[in-house]
């Protein structure tokens, strides 16, 4: 709940407000042509207002919901999972969470409703004993798939789910008593939560010291509009009573967003609804900027569109609350038209001479810095750190452009709106630069910029009025200069090369495997990181680790045996790691796994901003690369700096260095001279060391006059043993050192 000092903070906010929006309405709008734009940037701050009061209004006193037991007689559930295209290892996973749910399996039935209708669905749905569900034709979308499933269902709830959204086990236990406890009550919306970066996050190197950009939305105002009423619901995570939506006629049709109409029609038939602030299941979030930009903007023209179709202001059965709150809800989908006003006011001022607000810098300093510097300061506290009014700008920037079109094509017509699944589980393997949507941002920092170099001499002009004007403007276009930059930098998209995500998680784990002599030996090891299809392990020292060994994890819910097959096999500072794809012996363990992994959602529900944006761009700039490594390697290669001499069919015995060494081979560099061919017998041996390896020559270069680098291939593994005491002998000083992975020297091969 909100304290009564930051009640207080909230209060003077909006005192402040009222009065900067006064003073902005009698006292700075120009004259002439001039005010056309200051009637413009008046409106759109006026909205911006409009949706700050009632934001104030609703996190001064958000809902803080106590779940309710669930009745004797539990709930019959029906928990349907609305599929189109996305890939079956990502509905597995959610299928799988759901029959780790812990409610009473008698009264639960799962439902796959897929529209794709796809044969391999149909399958594994029938191989985890689940039941499936299809239509001929996919008419309505999502909201068509659903209204067809409530055809066959007979539970008295239901979860409704996207694919990717992973119930935890007491998603049901912590929702449907509510049900029970008011009859009247028709839903009960949990926030969506993301185990994976989203875009800003990922692509600005932040990690979870930023939260994710939805989470004040699902989390605060959800809550606060709870306490009238108005939750939204948002197409997941969300647990009905059947009956409730079968008295609305079933999901909403005829718009593209179908959550937010279900919802408010309910709202307006007399029905109660809740938004409860925990944490019960977890998704994918867009993985790309262009998907992202796609979804926002399918969202802002459904909004409008469902708003058109039924208009929260005229509707029968809503409060003066859920009006107005739905109405905000509308307004803020044209933030991308507020945005391009505040980028080209002062725009229009260096080009045009046109002055949108009629003030001095005095009046500013006394009317517009207070509402600003409160606006700064304020708002992260009230929020817990959710919200930062510069990352705020980021991004609505960087969504402007594209929303700006979307909302104005929808207003202003009535063209049809496909209805597209946001993709998720895409890998990239490099790093990618978006030039479709950088272009209008860099387009618009160019035109500030130039306009800015060519108009700072001004600052110096005889006419105090003109100077203020000039100076006033060149803050603003400064500002926004700033803005568009980092909003650039998002369009640097950063590789996804996994397509499980990895959560550092420190277990116990056993490693077991038969050694060359057939002696089975046994370690005690720790896990670096985890995640639903592999493990990566830490080892003290070089151990030979064959292709597949028997794990045994030490998780939350008791020992989980799994076999282990390696993936790689490489340094770790003064240490060894090594990852392993896992394989489950039977269903339950690989659902006892999934409940390990995804277990503990402290991590992904802490984000915030840990720290000013400034700091946020420095580690921007230190963390920033082109190009990516994957670790691939199935050996350690430790870097050497040894003498040897390498015996060749052709080329006779030459001297040879060792540049880095592992059990099945070695990297050499010789003269450029060196007669030396890819395939060829090689016996390498050492000056004063009592060991030989045969093998055969590999990647072999071109002769360029310069020390030639070539590989060899043990016919047999040398031991751990050997390899360290040769590199303790070389001439290279202080303890091993990875060799950078994936070099390009080496053979390298995708990991996930």
């Amino acid at each position: 709940m909100v304290s009564k000092r930051k009640r207080a903070l909230i209060m003077a906010s909006m005192v402040v407000m009222t009065i900067y929006l006064f003073w902005r309405v009698f006292y700075t709008l120009p004259s002439g042509w001039s005010l056309i734009l200051g009637l413009m940037l008046l409106f759109v701050e006026a909205i911006s207002i409009f949706q700050a009061f009632f934001f104030h209004l609703i996190i001064s006193k958000p809902t803080k919901r106590t779940p309710a037991p669930l009745p004797a007689q539990p709930f019959t559930v029906d928990v349907t999972i609305a599929t189109y295209n996305e890939p079956m290892a990502i509905i597995r996973k959610t299928v799988l969470a759901c029959l780790n749910l812990d409610y009473p399996k008698e009264y639960l039935k799962i439902w796959v409703c897929d529209d794709g209708r796809r044969d391999e669905i149909r399958r594994m749905a029938g191989d985890l004993g689940v039941m499936y569900l299809t239509r001929p034709t996919g008419e309505h979308a999502k909201a068509g798939n659903l209204n067809n499933a409530l055809r066959y269902l007979n539970g008295e709830l239901m979860l409704t789910l996207d694919a990717d959204m992973m119930p935890l086990p007491d998603f049901l236990k912590r929702t449907a008593g509510f049900f029970a406890e008011n009859k009247k009550l028709a839903f009960v919306q949990t926030p969506q939560v993301f185990y994976n970066e989203d875009i800003f996050q990922y692509n600005y190197y932040q990690g979870r010291n930023i939260p994710n950009e939805q989470d004040m939305f699902m989390r605060l105002i959800q809550s606060g509009r709870d306490r009238y009423n108005a939750t939204i619901f948002v197409g997941s995570n969300a647990v009905f009573r059947r009956s409730a939506l079968l008295d609305v006629g079933g999901f909403v049709t005829g718009t593209v967003t179908e959550d937010l109409a279900t919802g408010m029609i309910i709202q307006a038939k007399g029905y109660d609804t809740y938004a409860l602030n925990e944490v019960l299941a977890l998704g994918l979030s867009s993985e790309s900027i262009s998907d992202q930009v796609k979804q926002r903007s399918r969202w802002a023209r459904g909004t409008i569109q469902t708003m058109r179709k039924w208009n929260p202001l005229t509707i029968r059965g809503l409060s003066f609350m859920q009006r107005m709150l739905y109405l905000s809800n509308l307004l803020y989908w044209y933030f991308g038209f507020t945005r391009m006003v505040f980028i080209l006011a002062p725009v229009c001022f260096f080009i045009f001479g046109t002055t949108s607000v009629e003030t001095n810098l005095w009046q500013l300093m006394a009317f517009w810095l207070p509402y600003f510097l409160l606006s700064m300061t304020m708002l992260p506290m009230i929020t817990g750190k959710k919200i930062n009014v510069l990352w705020n700008a980021i991004y609505e920037n960087a969504m402007a452009p594209t929303i700006f079109f979307a909302a104005m094509v929808e207003t202003f017509s009535k063209r049809e709106i496909p209805f597209q699944v946001t993709p998720k589980g895409v890998i990239r393997d490099k790093t990618t630069i978006n030039y479709s949507f950088i272009l209008p941002h860099f387009v618009l920092l160019a035109v500030s910029a130039v306009l800015l170099a060519f108009n700072v001499h001004r600052v110096a002009d005889p006419d105090p009025i003109e100077q203020q004007r000039v100076f006033v403007n060149g803050f603003w276009v400064l500002y926004n200069i700033v803005v568009l930059f980092l909003t650039i930098l998002l369009g640097f998209e950063r590789p996804r090369m996994r397509n499980i995500e990895r959560f550092s998680k420190e277990f116990r784990i056993g490693l077991t495997f038969a050694d060359a002599r057939g002696v089975r030996q046994r370690y005690e090891l720790s896990t670096l990181d985890i995640s639903d299809q592999g493990v990566r392990i830490s080892l003290p020292e070089m151990i030979a680790l064959p292709e597949t060994v028997d794990l045994e994890l030490y998780g939350d819910d008791g020992p989980i045996p799994v076999l282990g097959e390696k993936v790689f096999y490489d340094k770790q500072q003064d240490m060894f790691q090594a990852g392993f794809k896992v394989q489950f012996p039977s269903l339950a363990e690989e659902r006892r796994w999934l409940r390990t992994v995804y277990g503990s959602v402290d991590q992904f529900v802490t984000g915030s901003f840990q720290w000013p944006a400034y700091k946020s761009l420095l580690q921007y700039i230190s963390k920033f690369q082109f190009k990516y490594r994957t670790m691939n390697r199935k050996h350690p290669r430790v870097e050497t700096n040894l003498n040897a001499w390498l015996d060749t069919g052709q080329d006779g015995r030459r001297k040879v260095k060792i540049m880095d060494l592992s059990i099945n081979g070695c990297l050499l560099e010789a003269d450029g001279d060196a007669d030396v061919q890819n395939d060829e017998p090689a016996l390498l041996s050492f000056p004063g060391i009592d060991f030989k390896f045969s093998g055969k020559l590999v990647r072999v270069g071109p002769k360029d006059g310069k020390p030639r680098r070539f590989g060899v291939v043990f016919d047999e593994e040398a031991s751990p043993s050997a390899v360290r005491m040769i590199q303790s002998l070389s001439e290279f000083a202080g303890p091993a050192r990875t060799v950078e992975t994936g070099r390009t020297d080496m053979k390298t091969t995708s990991i996930n």
